[in-house]
Parts: structure tokens; C-alpha cells; sequence
């Protein structure tokens, strides 16, 4: 294999990295194709954000998202739920707290009415979480009915409908 005087620098790192040249380049080509090969399926990365309010971490996994859904929590709040067919055929669940953004744009909302909403706690982000289940009859009971019907029915369609149209 050619390797040219500018990547020299690269590879000596890897094979550093990797306890030699050979399983440096393995391991890289199996990350790339696996990537490749799930884009193939319709799967793309995905990072969401964990935390309560301000401070959040990270984490990504390779899914497709199924459903995408808002359910309101009261005091103008709402609840985003995405739930994403992983790679690995579980259901994850990511879900956020924040302001009701589609109820504060109406013309006669009342939530700036209420003084709670005048509060920099109002549009603090809520609590971010992210959950896996191995099935959609494990969401039952610990996810809103809604979502769980949503991803029943979201997992009973075809991935992608290629049209001729």
C-alpha cells in the first residue's frame, strides 16, 4: 500500500494507537463500513442531550426515528418524545422538557398572563433523558400510551417507500 510523505505522520500514529499498522486500518475500516453500511439501512448518527437545565452530556448511538411526538405538561411546558429503531432493533426513547413553544405563539395564549412564565425558570430546559427498551410492549406502562401506539404503529410501516413517481 502506498502512503504518501504527508500521511507518514498518520499512520505511524496508528499503528502507535493500534499495537501495529494492520489493526489500526482493521479497526478504522470496520467503524467506516459499519457506518456505510447502516446509512444503507437508513440509519444515521445520532447525538442527544442528557441533563437537567443547563449542564448536559452526551451521548450517540445509530438509529432511524420512528416517531416524533409533543405531549403537553402543564403550566405551558410540553414534553418532546423521539422514539429511533437502533441498529441493534431496540427502541430508544429520547425525551425533553421545555417550553410549549406552539401554545406561547398564539395570539390569545394566556401563558403570558401567568406570572410563572415571566420567570427565567420558565424557559429553563427541563429534564432530558434517554431510555431503551427492547420492545414496544416494554414502553408499556413506562412511557405516555400515546408514544408507545405511535411507535406500534411507526414499526408496522415499511422503513421508506421508494415511489416511481
Amino acid at each position: 500500500m502506498y502512503v504518501s510523505d504527508n500521511d507518514e505522520p498518520l499512520f505511524a500514529r496508528a499503528a502507535e494507537l493500534g499495537g501495529g499498522l494492520s489493526p489500526g486500518i482493521a479497526a478504522a475500516l470496520r467503524a467506516w463500513v459499519g457506518t456505510k453500511e447502516a446509512a444503507m439501512e437508513g440509519y444515521t448518527e445520532v447525538t442527544v442531550k442528557l441533563g437537567d437545565g443547563w449542564a448536559v452530556r452526551e451521548k450517540r448511538f445509530l438509529g432511524r426515528r420512528l416517531v416524533r411526538l409533543s405531549l403537553p405538561a402543564g403550566s405551558g411546558r410540553a414534553v418532546r418524545y423521539d422514539v429511533y429503531l437502533t441498529r441493534r432493533g431496540q427502541l430508544a426513547v429520547y425525551s425533553r422538557e421545555a417550553p410549549d413553544w406552539t401554545q406561547a405563539a398564539q395570539e390569545d395564549s394566556p401563558l403570558w398572563q401567568d406570572p410563572a412564565t415571566w420567570t427565567s425558570d420558565w424557559y429553563r430546559p427541563g429534564q432530558r433523558e434517554l431510555q431503551v427498551f427492547p420492545s414496544v410492549e416494554a414502553m408499556a406502562g413506562r412511557m405516555p400510551e400515546e408514544v408507545v401506539e405511535a411507535a406500534r404503529q411507526a414499526l408496522d410501516q415499511p422503513p421508506v417507500e421508494v415511489l416511481d413517481i
